[in-house]
């Protein structure tokens, strides 16, 4: 039977209505079926499949769905059949609708479908039939990729969690992509130049390995071109992306960085929580100076609808630390307002992150980067671990140790402090004597009761902080709160700038 015709009518009734998606009624599973059973026909091609991914992804249908229905095995093996056969446009949109549906690397691990009623994602470490086959076909397109296949290819590739490091080095598709990217930069739209780099960047690129290779300027000159007409999720994207990548202020130039914050204002309303979340990290990591009212309107987009949520193993994971005796901690804790940790212990600074089976390494580097930067030691667990007794054993142990080091360090500091100022911990006061008023009879300070004056550093991200051009805080300088308070009288409040000497 020739399957083209229903091939035919399955997409264009598909992309029809892919504006509104409807799911897939048991007819149209039906006929999935018969066309993928005559995969091997004379008149199935690259084409075929493609449109058949593409119909499956217009109507919203997940891998899960197809899983269900027992389609997944075949539609994988149809698209081994056809690999060898793609051009540049089908291998894209290939890898595109996969990943559309939510399959992962771990999916595409091959299994002849005559030797299992139901595929099964094997568990062996050997490279599979179709990955080959794919990353074959992307190299026999490689050098005629546009700048839509490009960006395409590379946010698959980093959704379904491929790795950069683990490319077949026999392919070279490290230098392939490289070329491909800077022989099309001038073609990218806004949205493809933050597909590419979020894409780079999610499969372990950084920037210094680009800016080795030839490659930092083009970006920069990419962005710079298409920033004027960046959406939300496109500059919230690049900003994460350059981020993460390792990228400092000072690399852009000070047209670029204008339009860069530009860019943040001009969709600062049209932020969603995710959006607006990876908004407020990059311009922490930047200390991008932002009005308060941008702030204001990014953390109120930022917010989550409901409190964040453990899962059943950050909740085993939590009641393990109880029993052995450690309870100053807090689940889902909010560290200065912006950035949740599964677990934390925030009077040591010691936060414990419990990674799930989805967990994407490469989006939690700028978390932990800041985390760093502010002070706090990070570990991690897998549920892997919570697999193997022995390495959950020793992550617990790691934890508790790494809890009395930096309980044991705090402590030495409080002592020290006390020791130094000669006063309790629990209020730094300043000698009232070497501070005077201005008064109606010039009395002088040393002659009143005591004043209890009361002085807190504000915070480093404190926009009140003065920026050098490189986008480096002004060290010179620091801001203090003063509370001056005297017995029976009001209390005046008032904000001084010291200067280091």
């Amino acid at each position: 039977m020739n399957p083209i015709p229903l091939i035919e009518e399955f997409f264009h009734s598909a992309k029809q209505q892919k504006q509104q998606p409807q799911p897939l009624t048991g007819d149209d599973y039906k006929r999935i079926r018969i066309i993928l059973n005559e995969r091997t026909h004379e008149y199935f091609s690259g084409r075929s499949i493609v449109k058949v991914l593409l119909g499956i992804v217009y109507h919203g249908t997940s891998w899960y769905e197809l899983q269900s229905r027992r389609l997944d095995t075949l539609l994988l093996d149809a698209v081994c059949l056809q690999a060898n056969q793609f051009n540049r446009q089908e291998i894209a949109n290939t890898l595109w609708a996969l990943i559309k549906m939510g399959v992962k690397w771990r999916d595409l691990l091959y299994q002849d479908p005559s030797s299992s009623a139901h595929y099964q994602p094997s568990l062996s470490n050997r490279r599979s039939v179709l990955i080959d086959r794919l990353w074959e076909a992307i190299d026999w397109n490689i050098r005629h990729l546009n700048s839509q296949d490009i960006a395409k290819i590379l946010w698959s590739l980093a959704k379904a969690g491929a790795q950069w490091h683990n490319l077949p080095e026999n392919l070279s598709l490290d230098e392939g992509f490289l070329e491909a990217i800077v022989r099309n930069i001038e073609q990218f739209t806004s949205q493809e130049i933050s597909m590419t780099l979020w894409g780079l960047v999610t499969m372990g690129v950084d920037w210094s390995y680009l800016r080795d290779k030839g490659l930092s300027r083009p970006l920069l000159f990419g962005i710079d071109h298409n920033v004027d007409q960046f959406n939300p999720q496109g500059i919230a994207n690049t900003l994460w992306s350059l981020a993460v990548a390792g990228v400092e202020w000072y690399d852009f130039s000070e047209t670029l960085a204008d339009k860069l914050v530009a860019a943040i204002v001009r969709n600062k309303d049209q932020f969603l929580m995710a959006e607006a979340t990876q908004i407020i990290w990059s311009a922490t990591w930047f200390n991008i100076q932002l009005s308060w009212s941008i702030w204001h309107d990014l953390r109120h987009s930022a917010e989550r609808d409901e409190y964040p949520r453990p899962s059943d193993f950050h909740q085993s994971i939590s009641n393990l630390l109880r029993k052995n005796g450690l309870n100053n901690f807090t689940d889902e804790y909010c560290i200065r307002e912006i950035l949740y940790v599964d677990i934390c212990f925030p009077d040591i600074n010691l936060v414990v992150e419990v990674d799930g089976p989805h967990h994407m390494p490469t989006k939690d580097r700028l978390k932990e980067a800041l985390l760093n930067r502010w002070g706090y030691t990070v570990i991690r667990l897998s549920y892997v671990d919570n697999h193997c007794h022995q390495r959950l054993e020793k992550k617990l142990t790691d934890i508790m140790q790494c809890h009395q080091l930096k309980t044991a360090q705090l402590n030495q500091s409080m002592h020290q402090e006390n020791e130094r100022n000669n006063v309790s911990w629990d209020g730094r006061f300043f000698n009232p004597h070497l501070c005077k008023r201005k008064r109606d009879d010039q009395q002088d300070l040393h002659s009143l009761p005591p004043w209890r004056i009361l002085a807190t550093e504000m915070p480093e991200m404190d926009s009140s902080n003065p920026v050098d051009r490189n986008g480096k805080r002004d060290s010179s300088s620091f801001l203090l709160n003063i509370d001056y308070q005297q017995p029976q009288a009001s209390h005046l409040v008032c904000d001084i700038r010291i200067r280091k000497q």
